[in-house]
């Protein structure tokens, strides 16, 4: 494995490119890269598999924040109560897991206070479906915050990393 630079000033360490090499990612490997990493950045973001596998566990003992990414419908707060239910039996506690609305779709979604109710906690951050931007990121192969600066999912999106930005400069 090794990172890779991109034109974004963000270096990228990527999973396996072949589910044949992925049995060589073990968790020892993960976590020795994840502090070496957290010894040479400011900020290392991991973008995880929606399990817990050995590999995510063995990461998330050295995690300082976890976003919950969830969808605002049913089987999405569903799937993130599970989550939320999980990380607090592991011990991780409720200040440092924030909840993250992603609305994939233009139907209408489950209104903020239900979800909030039924998972007591608040939303960080609700990313707005945005077919046309997304779209446009994707087709460009730029991140969204720089093919469409200006839509409205970008501007949340940026608005969260300078408030992880924040918090990591405090930790």
């Amino acid at each position: 494995a090794h990172l890779s630079d991109t034109r974004y000033h963000v270096q990228l360490l990527a999973a396996p490119m072949s589910p044949a090499t992925a049995p060589l990612v073990t968790a020892e490997g993960v976590r020795a890269a994840v502090e070496m990493l957290r010894h040479s950045h400011p900020l290392v973001v991991l973008d995880l598999a929606p399990s817990f596998s050995e590999v995510n566990l063995g990461v998330l003992e050295s995690a300082d924040v976890v976003l919950v990414v969830s969808t605002p419908e049913v089987a999405g707060v569903r799937a993130a109560a599970a989550t939320l239910e999980v990380l607090e039996t592991l011990g991780f506690p409720q200040k440092d897991t924030l909840l993250i609305m992603n609305q994939v779709s233009s139907a209408r979604p489950l209104a903020d206070g239900d979800i909030r109710g039924a998972l007591d906690r608040a939303i960080t951050a609700t990313i707005p479906h945005d077919a046309r931007a997304f779209v446009e990121s994707l087709n460009r192969g730029a991140p969204l915050v720089i093919a469409a600066p200006r839509s409205a999912a970008a501007r949340v999106i940026a608005d969260l990393a300078a408030q992880l930005a924040k918090r990591a400069v405090a930790l």
